[in-house]
């Protein structure tokens, strides 16, 4: 799917744009992958799918999101929280055979601080896992024009001809306040997306607090009849459906199979032939 970033960038810009368009919205700053990867130095095929498959580990993005957040780098004893001194130096050594991180004396530093922030390391990912496996085009960190909710778009893309919404967190449930949760649905009001996603890029579970913001917050806007009109009701695991319009998810076992639920839901929901949908 990846060949040349610049061919990507314009696949993605071409395939979402319009959806944002049609809304009487305008990008106005935004990034695409293919993009943020060449600045990144990443821009050859080979380069690209060997970042890719190395920022699926959980534990890869973990001490990537650490190096970013110290741009004056960090010894590896400081690295260690996520995974053994055995795996982080594996990590590092392919992030340094990359081009992304430099050892210097005892410390490691991620080489393009400026470029990557700690927010787009996630949005980063996310977009290219939806380009690489569902062949979605996707823009990241999108601003628009004309848009009353204020905050940028995590990640926009063209699911088989739907608008896709999906904001993305990294920090852990306890890092994530009702406020967060509040702009989110700000947001779907002001783009009206066909689907939106709020995936928190972590391994804990979602059920125990951000599922019940999203309850004290769908109470403080309709009231607390909303609750039983609109339930959020579990799909699989931890992911969770408002309406099989908006869904709840972590990153546990593997993204790209929570995606895949996703998905499956909302069409199965939206299947035309009701005899044949599986209503839940």
């Amino acid at each position: 799917m990846i060949e040349q970033t610049v061919n990507l960038d314009a696949w993605c810009e071409s395939n979402t744009i319009p959806f944002i368009l049609g809304r009487g919205l305008k990008p106005v700053k935004y990034f695409s992958p293919g993009a943020l990867l060449s600045q990144l130095k990443l821009d050859e095929a080979n380069r690209i799918s060997e970042f890719y498959q190395l920022v699926q580990r959980y534990s890869v993005r973990l001490l990537l999101h650490d190096l970013l957040a110290h741009p004056g780098g960090l010894p590896l004893k400081k690295l260690l929280h996520y995974c053994s001194e055995k795996s982080a130096r594996g990590i590092l050594n392919n992030l340094i055979s990359l081009g992304l991180v430099v050892q210097e004396g005892n410390d490691y530093r991620f080489q393009f601080a400026p470029v990557l922030r700690t927010g787009d390391l996630a949005e980063l990912f996310t977009g290219l896992l939806l380009i690489v496996k569902f062949q979605i085009p996707v823009l990241c960190n999108v601003s628009l024009g004309g848009n009353s909710s204020g905050g940028d778009f995590d990640v926009l893309a063209n699911w088989m001809q739907k608008l896709l919404f999906v904001e993305v967190k990294s920090a852990p449930p306890k890092g994530i306040h009702n406020s967060t949760v509040a702009a989110f649905l700000d947001r779907i009001v002001s783009l009206v997306p066909d689907v939106a996603i709020f995936l928190n890029d972590t391994h804990l579970r979602v059920k125990d607090k951000i599922v019940l913001m999203f309850e004290e917050e769908l109470i403080r806007l309709r009231g607390i009849c909303s609750l039983g009109n609109m339930p959020i009701q579990r799909v699989s695991e931890q992911i969770f459906q408002l309406n099989h319009y908006i869904y709840i998810m972590n990153s546990r076992r593997d993204l790209k199979r929570n995606f895949a639920v996703v998905f499956n839901d909302y069409l199965r929901y939206n299947l035309p032939l009701d005899g044949l949908a599986v209503r839940r």
